[in-house]
């Protein structure tokens, strides 16, 4: 996985298109404006499925991130600022300059690492118990880089998750707080108000 490499940081933060680009870029590749996104259920992990999938996500072995996702900012034809204004995209520009991209990027090394996974062994064929609420985006490749992952998680592992807290949000991708706040925010209230009616009914 390229973000577990001690490549991928300065390799974001030296970007051959800006950091300032190489973020809208980014931010652009992998919401539901730019128009090479059409994520859908893979069948199985074979390479043919795989291949389907963005080079964002399945990363060509010579590419960086910068690379893999270059121009796209400018392929669609919905402003990135109608979601992420230039004044929030500045603050990212300036703190990611200051602190680089390496606190984020260790959650992937560690994940990519068994010895510091091993302790979740521990909740091996553990299931959720409480109240759970899946939201994402239907133009959103995370839901469907892992086939059968989703079906897995409504179907056995969430044991109380009506079919109704499993949303993907319509023409929305992988940055759904920002694409559809409105949305989103309306389904936590609605969900949150149907938790605390289990919890507390009277």
């Amino acid at each position: 996985m390229y973000f577990s490499t001690p490549n991928a940081n300065p390799d974001m933060l030296q970007p051959p298109q800006g950091l300032r680009n190489f973020l809208s870029d980014y931010f652009y590749a992998k919401s539901a404006d730019w128009p090479k996104n059409n994520p859908h259920p893979l069948p199985s992990a074979s390479a043919s499925n795989l291949a389907t999938v963005p080079h964002y996500y399945i990363m060509l072995l010579e590419h960086t991130m910068p690379m893999a996702v270059m121009g796209a900012a400018s392929e669609g034809t919905r402003p990135l600022q109608e979601w992420l204004p230039d004044e929030d995209l500045s603050f990212y520009v300036s703190e990611y300059s200051r602190t680089g991209f390496q606190g984020g990027l260790n959650w992937y090394r560690c994940m990519t690492d068994a010895k510091w996974t091993a302790d979740m062994q521990a909740f091996t064929g553990k299931r959720v118990t409480v109240p759970a609420m899946f939201l994402s985006g239907d133009k959103d490749w995370g839901v469907y880089q892992s086939p059968g992952s989703l079906e897995r998680m409504k179907d056995y592992v969430c044991e109380n998750m009506d079919k109704e807290d499993v949303v993907l949000l319509p023409d929305t991708g992988h940055w759904a707080q920002q694409e559809q706040s409105e949305a989103v925010v309306n389904h936590l209230l609605r969900f949150l108000a149907k938790v605390k009616m289990i919890i507390s009914p009277i």
